[in-house]
This record gives C-alpha cells, structure tokens and sequence, in this order.
C-alpha cells in the first residue's frame, strides 16, 4: 500500500498504480476497491469491522484473482473479520480457532496448513481443488466444512478426533478413514460412490439422499451411531464386535446387508429395499425389521450361531424367509409377520420364538431342540418337524398331532393333512408303501 489520504468520512488506500481500497467509516462500513479510471470494482459490506457481504461495483465482470487476493490482504493487514459467505466469494478458507482467532486462507496456503495439521479449530472452505487430500494422522478437534472442496477422493488418517461435514458436495467419490478415528461425518446428498471405514473407528456416520449408489464398508470394532435415510447402497458391510446403533431407513441396498460375528450394538430397519440381511455369530445385539411394502422389503434374514440376542419382526410385511443357526438361546418375535412362510432353525435350540398371528406355514427344528415356540392362530401353520428328542414347549391354540419317521417327527396341525409336499422324497415314498398296504390289508 503505496499512500493514505482523507475524505470526509472516507479513508483512502493506494495499492499500487491500478488499484486503491477506500475505506467507509462508521458503523455500518465498507471496503471498496476502485480502479485507476475511479470505478467501483467490488465492495464489501458489513458492521463492526465483519464483512458479511460482496457486491458488484460499476465494472460488470468477475472479480480477478488479483482483485480478491487485494482485498483479502487488506482484510488480514488491518485485523478485520469476514463471515463465511464473504470468505467464500474471495476464493478464501477460514479458520477457526477455539481462542477466537481467525485466519483468512487462500488456496494455497490452506493445502499446506491442511498437510501439517489442524488442531483445536473449525475449518471453513472456500476454495479448494484437489484430486486426492489427506488428513495427516494425530489430526484433533478440527472440524472441516467441505461443502464447497472440489475433490474427488478425501484420506483420513490414522487416530483422528476430528469432525468431517461433506454436505452437497457435489465432486467428492472417494472417503477412507483411517484406524482409530473418533468423530462424525455427514454425507447428506452427495454423490459419493466408495467409503471405507477401518477398524476401531467410533464414527457418527449421516447420509441422506444420496445421489449415487455406493459401497459402505465398515471394519472391525465400529461403535458410534449409523443413520442413512432415503440413499442407495450396493452393499452394506460391517465387521466383528460391533457395538453401533444402526439406523437405516427407506434406503436400496442391492447386495443385502452384512453384519459380521459378536454384534452388540443395535440395528433397525424400515422398509429397506434388499433382499437378504445376514448376522454373523456370537450376536448379543438387537435385530428389529419393519417392512410395510411388501414387493420390495426384506425377503430373508439369517441369523448366525450362538444367537442370544433379540430380533424383533412383529408386523413386518415383506419377510418370507427365517433362518437361525445352532445354540440359538435368543428371543425373536415374529407375531403377525403377514409374509413370513419358513422358518429353519439350528440344532441345540434353546430359545423364544413368538409366532403369533404370523402366516408361517413351515418351521423345522435341528437336533436337540428344547425353547419355545408360540403357534397361537397360526392359521396357515401346514406343519413343524423337529428331533424326536426334542424337548419343545409348543404353544398354541390349534389342535395337532404328531407323527414319527427315521428319528424324526412331524408335527401337523388343526384340519390340515400332513402334506407330502413338505416332506423329503424316500418320505413321501414311505407314506405312499404304508398307505397302499394299509388299504390291501384292508
């Protein structure tokens, strides 16, 4: 800044031969930047010295990057303040310290702040244009607001405490987060195609309408909270011990939803538009589907080994398929499932199985089965095969009998004949054998 002078209630700043900066006293200021030909090329408005907003002067055209970088020194020299917005239109990123600081930050500047590590600050982006960033490890309490970034693929590295907001952001594809992250990421309508989560990530996950189907795969160890409404996945996959609450609503997710073994956290679901959803074994955690569309809602659900959690499908409208692994000890509840038509359920069970009003036709015990099952106005119920030394608890209000063959026995219920169309082949051919000589005999 070459020269200062007065006017009125106006302060002059020369630049240089081109430009000067005349500077609006009072209250309610203003910084305008004036050509050699005395025109007005842009002004900023605000109170107080904050600079809230930039409006076009008498030059009708875009600022030069020359023109801004002009102002946004000015800005810093004279310890002024500018509001996201009037950061954004000089192509500047703010940041934020918990102090009160502020730093106004061009785009080269902050890729090298970024590549050294922020902490303890808030990160506005005004502009930014790489095809790959990455957050150094260590990284603690930042949080980056990334809506306005052009970057196609954001790296989060190991051990960071840091909160990521992706909002809108309409050029990100890729986000990988490294071991150990603890923070929140929001991805609400983007268009987002890969994000992969590590191990031992404690992550509040945000995605709503989604522009893109992605792959969501999450590691080991995950804890946090999993909220994704109206979006699409091609698959959803999380590894073992995870203690997360999941919340997936009115979402498409193509390959089905993967949860792997000792899942202890709690995962609901309405209407989600997929056909299978698999838990691993060893599962503590809470299981509740409510489908209302049928054509389209979950069709199966498999539950792993060693189940001794709670799955709750009462009402459910679209699961046609049940099936439970061995040493199941758990409590499902499946009353007035209005689709469901199988249930399979492994040996050594041990269980609750509330079946209620459910339209099940079919379910079939493996060897060793001693838990509960409550059949009550199980209309559609054709009939049950179990073990002959099961140890069953049958509840219901439907009369059945039972019938017994290679160490297995059949149960059938109310006036519904045994129906061959269950029962493996060589059975059918022993019903047959025995029905014809009965008749002979006869």
């Amino acid at each position: 800044m070459s020269g200062q002078g007065r006017s009125n209630r106006a302060s002059i700043y020369y630049i240089d031969k081109d430009y000067c900066i005349v500077r609006t006293e009072g209250h309610c200021g203003s910084l305008s930047l004036k050509n050699k030909q005395n025109q007005v090329v842009a002004t900023l408005e605000g109170c107080q010295d904050i600079f809230t907003q930039l409006t076009m002067g008498d030059v009708a055209r875009e600022l030069s990057l020359m023109e801004k970088k002009y102002l946004l020194l000015f800005v810093r020299a004279k310890k002024y303040r500018l509001s996201k917005e009037a950061a954004a239109a000089l192509d500047a990123s703010i940041v934020r310290y918990e102090d009160g600081r502020e730093e106004y930050l061009s785009e080269k500047q902050l890729k090298h702040r970024i590549s050294k590590g922020i902490d303890f600050a808030e990160v506005f982006i005004g502009r930014l244009s790489a095809r790959h960033l990455r957050i150094v490890a260590d990284s603690k309490n930042c949080s980056y607001h990334f809506g306005q970034a052009k970057i196609s693929k954001l790296i989060i590295e190991e051990n960071c405490n840091i909160n990521i907001d992706l909002r809108d952001n309409v050029s990100l594809e890729t986000l990988m987060i490294g071991k150990n992250f603890s923070g929140t990421v929001n991805l609400s309508r983007t268009g987002i195609e890969s994000i992969f989560i590590a191990d031992s990530c404690c992550c509040n996950l945000n995605m709503d309408d989604s522009k893109k189907c992605c792959n969501l795969r999450i590691g080991d160890v995950y804890s946090g909270n999993l909220n994704m409404a109206n979006s699409c996945l091609y698959a959803l996959e999380i590894g073992y011990y995870s203690y997360a609450d999941i919340v997936l609503s009115n979402n498409i997710i193509k390959r089905g939803i993967f949860l792997g073994d000792s899942f202890r956290g709690v995962l609901t679901m309405k209407n989600q538009h997929t056909e299978e959803v698999k838990i691993g074994d060893d599962c503590k955690g809470m299981i509740k589907i409510v489908d209302s569309i049928k054509e389209s809602g979950v069709k199966k659900l498999v539950v792993g080994d060693n189940f001794s959690g709670r799955a709750n499908l009462s009402g459910d409208e679209s699961i046609e398929m049940l099936e439970i692994g061995h040493k199941n000890i758990g409590q499902i509840d499946a009353s007035y499932s209005t689709s469901l038509e199988t249930i399979n359920v492994g040996k050594f069970y041990g269980g609750i199985i509330d079946l209620t009003g459910a339209s099940v036709a079919e379910v079939r015990f493996g060897y060793g089965a001693s838990g509960r099952i409550d059949m009550q106005e199980c209309q559609n119920i054709r009939m049950m095969q179990a073990t002959v030394d099961n140890n069953l608890s049958i509840v219901s209000n439907l009369s059945y009998h039972d019938e017994t063959f290679g160490g297995e026995v059949f149960y059938t219920f109310e006036s519904f004949p045994q129906d061959a169309v269950f029962m493996p082949f060589y059975k059918k051919i022993y019903y047959n054998a025995r029905n014809k000589i009965h008749d002979y005999l006869s």
